[in-house]
């Protein structure tokens, strides 16, 4: 299952700073690690510095949601999130779009 997380600003996001300008150190690591597990199709900083969003793949909502609340930067309050269930039709670097779908 997929799931798109949207990062939004929190109450610790120290406004006026860049989203590079944050405390996001640790919030890098884990997402580095949730890559490195297979886990993180894709995902970034939104260059506005509104946040952020991540698509992951897991074995269910609970996974999911299990992921969020481990998070640092959710943890520390920078961030806000939602999470949407999500089903990638278009996806340019598997080579699936509607053409390809099954």
């Amino acid at each position: 299952m997929e799931f798109l997380i949207h990062f939004r600003p929190g109450n610790a996001w120290v406004p006026g700073k860049s989203v590079f300008e944050q405390d996001l150190e640790e919030h890098g690591a884990y997402m580095q690690a949730l890559f490195d597990s297979n886990k993180i199709v894709i995902g970034g900083p939104f260059l506005n510095d509104r946040g952020g969003m991540v698509v992951i793949e897991v074995a269910s909502e609970q996974e999911a949601g299990h992921i969020l609340e481990e998070c640092p930067s959710i943890v520390n309050g920078v961030f806000e999130a939602e999470m949407h269930p999500v089903m990638l039709v278009f996806d340019r670097s598997a080579g699936v779009s509607l053409r390809t779908f099954k």
